[in-house]
């Protein structure tokens, strides 16, 4: 009985240790991709944001299609050889060889559809990027399959560093959307060197894993093509009805509303899928872990997106400038649905348990019911007067709530947990945020206070600490109603009461 315990302890440091390593990579990320933004947004128009969100989306499509998911494939098989690496090599190189140079000959269709020859140049760059990804280092997987995160934090620092200086230089010396594109491709071609800086490998030729790769990744293809038509489908369909600016608009509100939830919650989530791996066996405790997982993302989840969301109007005004104030409604809604999102992750479920055909289905259910949402409501916007783009934004998020219903069922059926027991985990830290909201909201239409605190920054402060005061007040009264139940509360609480019993030790230790 000993071997497993000890075994479980250091599976749970080496998940602490990975998730302080993440959680600073995504720390820095996060820091450095909002300020990018920020600054790329002041240094150039919504136009230039609509050209290539466009392309950067179209070509983020076609990738996603033809990924073939080896990283994902090794990370999952029971005992990799050094030939599956060099098959992943190949096979990686291979696709990225044909996609450049469809991708090329794809700008000439797409300059046609837009009416904008500009689209030829930015495929073609594009293009090249694709190439240089091509030649990742497949070996990182070994540092990921034995719960070492240190490398991502190396290579998602290091690229996002140098595409932010390449993309923030040319744009204040030349404020053209190339500077969006050059530094894309500066961040990628750092990202491949750096590979190769962490973990040394000599690449080789080979086809010999091939079928133990492609029977694993073949619906997991599938399925990550169809998710990430459903993320970016958005801006491609909104350019065939509404000049760039309007896209430009879409781009940036969406990239900044998912950005805090998303990237916050990289850390957790990125330790989801190879945690759920190592239980694949054990379906009790791949439940409680899921579960537990699960009321761990909500509970960081929801403030922070709700949070966003009060904040956008004084943010944008004050970061990005009048210019850009029609993204707030859309920060707004996107930021509140990048938080109820947040309550599902069966797809490292389904890929630790190798069902990602059943992902896919579920993918495909939302993506048809996407289009025609984005498409009805960007209809009734236009004819309503609010505009195509609030039309998108509202199809949009209803889609999304249709792909959480689906995921609860999906989660149902993969491991025998109850689409109600689900819920539980999730609805504390949901009702826990909308209290906070509405006292917020409450508070600030009645106190002069704000206007005394300067601006729009005193107005983000007097939020951020209203709002985090009045959300951990109601969770604490919600989950001591609710029973004071087993959960992500109960650990925070445990905590708190650890905590506080060291401080107070430490400080009698000082008196005496």
């Amino acid at each position: 009985m000993q071997q497993p315990t000890a075994k479980t302890e250091v599976n749970r440091k080496s998940l602490s240790k990975g998730a302080m390593w993440i959680g600073s990579s995504r720390l820095l990320v996060n820091g450095i991709g909002l300020l990018s933004t920020l600054m790329l947004a002041r240094l150039l128009v919504p136009q230039d944001f609509g050209l290539v969100a466009v392309a950067e989306s179209v070509f983020a499509l076609v990738a996603a299609i033809t990924e073939l998911m080896l990283a994902t494939s090794l990370i999952q098989h029971r005992n990799p050889q050094a030939y599956h690496y060099h098959t992943a090599f190949t096979l990686n190189l291979a696709r990225a060889v044909l996609l450049t140079a469809f991708m090329a000959a794809l700008g000439f269709p797409f300059a046609a559809i837009y009416g904008d020859e500009r689209f030829v140049d930015l495929f073609l760059v594009l293009a090249g990027a694709t190439l240089i990804g091509g030649f990742e280092n497949p070996m990182l997987v070994t540092l990921m399959r034995k719960l070492i995160f240190w490398q991502e934090f190396a290579l998602n620092v290091a690229s996002k560093v140098v595409g932010f200086v390449v993309a923030v230089g040319l744009a204040y010396v030349y404020q053209t959307y190339w500077a969006l594109i050059i530094g894309a491709v500066a961040a990628q071609a750092a990202r491949v060197i750096v590979s190769y800086i962490v973990v040394p490998y000599r690449p080789r030729f080979s086809l010999r894993g091939y079928r133990d790769l492609l029977s694993f990744s073949f619906w997991l293809t599938l399925s990550n093509g169809i998710q990430t038509a459903n993320v970016r489908l958005d801006p491609v369909l909104l350019g065939l009805f509404a000049p760039s600016a309007v896209v430009g608009q879409l781009a940036v509100g969406k990239k900044l509303a998912f950005l805090p939830v998303q990237e916050g919650l990289g850390p957790i989530r990125m330790l989801f899928f190879p945690a759920f791996s190592r239980m694949q066996d054990d379906i009790d405790r791949l439940r409680h872990a899921y579960l537990k997982g699960q009321g761990m993302v909500s509970m960081i989840a929801m403030p922070v997106g709700f949070g966003f969301a009060l904040v956008a109007a004084p943010l944008v005004e004050l970061a990005l400038g009048e210019i850009w104030l029609p993204t707030v409604p859309v920060i707004q809604i996107f930021a509140v649905m990048s938080a109820i999102q947040a309550s599902e992750s069966v797809r490292s479920l389904a890929m630790a348990l190798d069902r990602t055909r059943d992902v896919f289905m579920r993918d495909l259910l939302v993506l048809l019911a996407r289009v025609l949402l984005v498409l009805a409501g960007m209809a009734v916007g236009a004819a309503s007067g609010a505009g195509a783009l609030i039309g998108l934004v509202m199809g949009s998020s209803i889609a999304s709530l249709i792909l959480l219903l689906l995921s609860l069922r999906l989660v149902k059926q993969l491991c025998g947990i109850s689409i109600v027991r689900q819920l539980s985990v999730t609805i504390r830290p949901l009702l826990a945020a909308l209290v906070m909201t509405a006292g917020v909201i409450l508070i600030t239409r009645h106190t002069d206070l704000l206007p005394k605190m300067g601006g729009q920054i005193g107005e983000i402060a007097f939020t951020v600490g209203t709002g985090g005061i009045l959300y951990a007040l109601a969770l604490t009264l919600i989950w001591a109603a609710s029973g004071r139940p087993a959960g992500a509360e109960a650990g925070l609480a445990a905590l708190s009461r650890q905590s506080w019993l060291t401080v107070r030790n430490r400080a009698g230790i000082r008196q005496a």
